[in-house]
């Protein structure tokens, strides 16, 4: 690229705006900058390099279908939303083609004009496509985005078995619930028999399990099915598998879960996959359907946002976040958090030996969000060391601090968590720390950011960045240890 010069003075900071050239190719660049100074001898002050890596992604592209996949003779209806880095929608023309699996181009649309930022389109597939992975490729600004989508070859059944449960259930339920439903693609309920069959096997949670490979555990349902009392009803031996012998559309089950916990050491973790086998008698044909629901223990989770360990500064003050709710995510009922009860104790540890015991403190949920308490901690003032002359090396020798807290629901029921934090490290103990006080923060409008340190310095330098780009740069003065300024938001 050309060069380009700019005056600078030493200290100031400078935001240098380089055009990227209209022709450049995606790839690696080099982006070298040096220093002159501006004076009868002239000479180098600095020189510095740096590599770049360059992309025509300027934009970004979502392709949306109605559906995953296609069978011959449908139509695919689809739309491309081009959004630019402000997430506004982006107003110039776009071309759209349609692939085959053999990348042959079957549609294009030349400069299609989006509509309220959205481009929708449709493709009639032919009644012998070519089956496999089509792709749609969207081209705006000479930025490629591509979908792909599955076109089959399948012919839809003559009815469809449907089993709906509850997406999961608690170890103290008593029973496994749930629904069957049997329809023609008329809507009329399918006439057979049915077979009803749980399968019990442990969530898979993406990790290797070092243990040895637990085999799933089968178990058919048993019907009590009431017969008029000249049909004799059936017995079923061992190797007979138990079925509704008169089903008729839909059957709600209810199978207690202690029989299925007698086969497992704990239904805690565990996913039961619940498969309906039904069989229409005058059409020969079996369909099955299935639905899977997760088991957890509904004692509450009591966790600190963000995980541990954590890393905090001792001079400054920080925040903690405390959240409550069951075993799977899901929130506390208002009643059981409104007599709720939250108790926080905590200790720091010394790098010369010994610990220090912080008084404990009731903490009172957060009126914005609930089910999450917010902890402020000021070791400065929770020690007593506002009025210590010795408070700067004391708090320089802390080295740790654990935080434990105490949940108690109206019923009783506790629960307790740790959280470690770690002193953060530095060679000659400075610390600066950013934080804001604006928590709902809006385009337009400032955001108040605060920048507070543990040691004198005349000015700071920062910069503002959003998805790698430079927004803003400046100079501001410590005129004490913190220092409270403000910039505007932009949509970038």
């Amino acid at each position: 690229g050309s060069p380009h010069s700019q005056l600078v003075k030493e200290g100031v900071p400078e935001t240098l705006i380089l055009r990227v050239p209209a022709t450049s190719v995606a790839g690696d660049y080099k982006l070298r900058v040096e220093g002159l100074y501006d004076s009868l001898f002239g000479g180098s002050a600095f020189v510095n390099e740096t590599k770049l890596t360059f992309s025509q992604r300027s934009m970004t592209i979502f392709i949306q279908t109605d559906k995953p996949v296609y069978m011959q003779g449908q139509i695919v209806r689809f739309r491309a939303i081009p959004i630019n880095t402000e997430l506004k929608a982006f107003q110039g023309p776009v071309d759209v083609y349609m692939l085959d699996p053999n990348r042959h181009i079957m549609r294009r649309w030349l400069s299609r004009q989006s509509n309220v930022g959205s481009v929708s389109l449709d493709y009639h597939l032919s009644d012998q496509p070519v089956f496999g992975n089509w792709t749609i490729q969207v081209v705006a600004q000479n930025q490629h985005e591509e979908f792909s989508f599955l076109v089959e070859e399948y012919y839809q059944t003559r009815f469809e078995v449907n089993v709906t449960m509850p997406a999961f259930f608690f170890v103290t339920d008593r029973y496994l619930t749930g629904t069957v439903m049997a329809n023609y693609t008329s809507g009329a309920p399918v006439q057979g028999n049915l077979t009803l069959k749980a399968t019990i096997r442990p969530v898979k949670n993406g990790y290797r399990n070092v243990e040895a490979p637990r085999e799933d555990v089968v178990r058919y349902f048993n019907f009590d099915e009431s017969f008029p009392f000249w049909f004799p009803a059936p017995t079923y031996s061992s190797r007979t598998v138990p079925h509704l012998k008169y089903f008729y559309g839909v059957y709600n089950f209810r199978y207690p879960l202690s029989e299925l916990e007698q086969y497992v050491p704990s239904l805690d973790g565990m996913e039961i996959l619940v498969t309906a086998t039904v069989g229409d008698r005058f059409l020969d044909e079996v369909i099955e359907g299935y639905s899977s629901a997760r088991v957890f223990n509904n004692s509450i989770k009591l966790q600190f946002m963000g995980g541990t360990p954590q890393v905090f500064k001792p001079a400054m003050p920080f925040n903690c976040y405390i959240s409550v709710s069951y075993q799977d995510g899901s929130p506390l009922e208002d009643k059981k958090l409104e007599f709720s009860r939250m108790e926080v104790t905590a200790d720091v540890g010394m790098r010369t030996g010994g610990r220090r015991n912080i008084e404990p403190q009731l903490l009172k949920m957060s009126a914005e969000h609930d089910g999450v308490w917010e902890l402020k901690v000021d070791l400065r003032s929770q020690l007593g060391l506002e009025e210590n002359k010795r408070a700067v090396e004391m708090l320089k020798d802390i080295d740790s601090m654990r935080i434990t807290a105490s949940f108690k629901d109206p019923s009783g029921d506790r629960s307790q968590t740790e959280l470690l934090l770690l002193s953060h490290y530095s060679p000659n103990s400075h610390h600066i720390k950013v934080h804001t006080s604006t928590k709902n923060a809006k385009v337009g409008e400032y955001v108040i950011l605060h920048v507070q340190s543990n040691f004198f310095m005349e000015t700071f330098n920062y910069i503002v960045m959003s998805k790698g780009i430079i927004l803003l740069a400046g100079q501001e003065t410590m005129q004490n240890t913190i220092r409270t300024f403000a910039i505007t938001l932009s949509a970038e």
